[in-house]
């Protein structure tokens, strides 16, 4: 009987440890719910949030504007309960803004409001997360939407570009971007997304879009860029949609139709060239959750029966615990 004439096995002093616990980024391309993968009982954990929502869809047409992308909203400070959090991914527009994406976090709500939808005709942009393009006619132009910066820190987007009247061509501006501002006419290019990936880490990674065949870069991590504008020109060819997903739009029939925003980006829908319907789709959008590493640490324990000369020794060396 080692344990001081209790019967049993000896007793042991089990050590405080400390398991770590990996940074892990949880992707979200359709609604559902988020849980931290792991935290003390009743704790939190931190990390980051990127929401963007939809994009707003391209106008149709010969001369209407690209639409805006969805607002991007990137928040580097987050605290997440353990209790499940739902998330909602904004669908893109199809002849309408696009849908906002919602991090529904009790400590702070997150929501990301979609894109403007391009202007038609002589028609301005509408406001959004990113403003859509005005459009282009003949003897007016309609002006660019606002992006949807008033009442959020940071900002979620920019505004579309202005539209210019025939003469000298009847063009629409390019939607708006995260990042910047739609090119007005002739130009019309999309504005540019924003790359996330200094928070979330360099290209490649697995939660990073592919490229669209013909829509601004978005396998580099950068996401919501606005749709290409377009219309009638001399310049045939396409006006290209911004870096983030944004769709190409279409100037004169030689440019061919216009181009939907990539999915799962937030990009902008082109304009889709001299067809009433349908308008380009804008880009669905997408949520991305950092849980950054971190360790639980767990204190020494004394299991079993000890008796009181075995409790001395072990506080008197130092290696007894009161859990």
């Amino acid at each position: 009987m080692a344990n001081g004439g209790i019967i049993g096995p000896p007793n042991a002093v089990i050590p405080a440890s400390c398991t770590p616990i990996p940074e892990l980024v949880t992707p979200f391309t359709a609604s559902g719910c988020f849980t931290v993968q792991c935290a003390p009982l009743g704790g939190t954990r931190t990390g980051a949030v990127l929401v963007v929502a939809g994009g707003g869809a391209g106008a149709s047409g010969c001369r209407g504007g690209g639409g805006g992308a969805g607002g991007l909203r990137l928040l580097t400070c987050e605290t997440f309960p353990v209790s499940a959090i739902s998330v909602t991914i904004g669908g893109g527009g199809s002849g309408s803004p696009g849908a906002d994406s919602v991090f529904d976090n009790p400590l702070n709500p997150i929501t990301s409001a979609g894109g403007g939808a391009g202007g038609q005709w002589v028609n301005p942009g509408p406001a959004g997360g990113s403003g859509g393009g005005g459009g282009g006619g003949v003897g007016g132009a309609g002006s660019g939407g606002s992006g949807n910066t008033p009442f959020v820190s940071p900002p979620q987007g920019n505004p579309g570009g202005n539209g210019v009247a025939f003469p000298p061509g009847a063009i629409g501006g390019g939607g708006g971007g995260a990042n910047a501002a739609g090119s007005p006419a002739p130009g019309s290019a999309g504005g540019a997304g924003v790359s996330v990936t200094p928070v979330f880490g360099a290209a490649p990674q697995p939660f990073y879009i592919p490229n669209g065949p013909a829509n601004g870069a978005s396998v580099c991590g950068t996401f919501a860029g606005g749709g290409g504008g377009g219309g009638c020109t001399p310049s045939p060819g396409t006006s290209s949609g911004g870096t983030g997903g944004g769709g190409n739009g279409a100037r004169n029939n030689s440019g061919g139709p216009g181009n939907p925003g990539t999915a799962n980006t937030g990009g902008g829908g082109g304009l889709q060239y001299n067809s009433p319907t349908p308008t380009t789709q804008g880009g669905s959008g997408i949520v991305l959750v950092k849980e950054n590493a971190t360790s639980i640490s767990i204190p020494a324990v004394a299991p079993g029966v000890w008796s009181l000369n075995e409790v001395y020794e072990n506080v008197k060396d130092g290696n007894w615990t009161n859990a």
